[in-house]
């Protein structure tokens, strides 16, 4: 055991050592990107997966790109570490992938962490959301049904009022009652 940790804390020291980059704002090598993407996808302690998700969820669009695209390579643990880490960006990319991952998943956990994720973060996802809304797909449509649940009626009435006519008007009564929507209608 006390190897392993020793094993794990040089790993930890070396991805700090890269993650000092991001505050000289220097580009990753395609060595220190091929060593953060080894700690992702080994089998390694969450210390190690966090610190390595860190370093290139905190450095450049570069480097979250290099993430999204190899996200499925990841442990799935490394993987569930990463979902509310992606919804603490600015990069409207990583809503895009974790809006992606909410249609196509069959894990009831990740579904849950990424409703949980787009619910409450920091970036305005409505806009998204509801071009979300033009699908076929049953189950998705009932998965954003759930996020925009939680997001509350509070956080997606801006945006509503916003519009000439509440979009998709039928599926937000379904949400949030007819009354809500009446209100909108009525201010309108």
């Amino acid at each position: 055991m006390v190897y392993l940790d020793m094993i794990f804390s040089r790993k930890i020291s070396r991805i700090k050592k890269i993650q000092l980059k991001n505050y000289d704002e220097e580009e990753f090598l395609e060595e220190e990107f091929s060593f953060l993407l080894t700690c992702l996808t080994q089998e390694n302690s969450d210390g190690v997966y966090t610190a390595a998700l860190l370093a290139l969820i905190e450095s450049s669009n570069k480097a979250l790109d290099f993430l999204l695209e190899h996200y499925l390579t990841l442990q799935d643990h490394a993987q569930m570490l990463g979902i509310p880490m992606l919804a603490c960006t600015d990069y409207v990319a990583c809503y895009i992938f974790l809006l992606n991952r909410l249609k196509e998943s069959q894990s009831n956990d990740e579904i849950a962490l990424i409703v949980l994720a787009l619910s409450s973060t920091h970036y305005y996802v409505v806009p998204l959301l509801v071009e979300e809304l033009i699908s076929d797909n049953q189950e998705y449509l009932k998965r954003l049904k759930i996020v925009f649940r939680q997001m509350g009626f509070k956080q997606v009435f801006p945006y509503l009022m916003m519009r000439p006519e509440v979009p998709f008007e039928s599926f937000f009564r379904d949400v949030f009652g007819d009354s809500a929507i009446d209100k909108i209608k009525q201010k309108t």
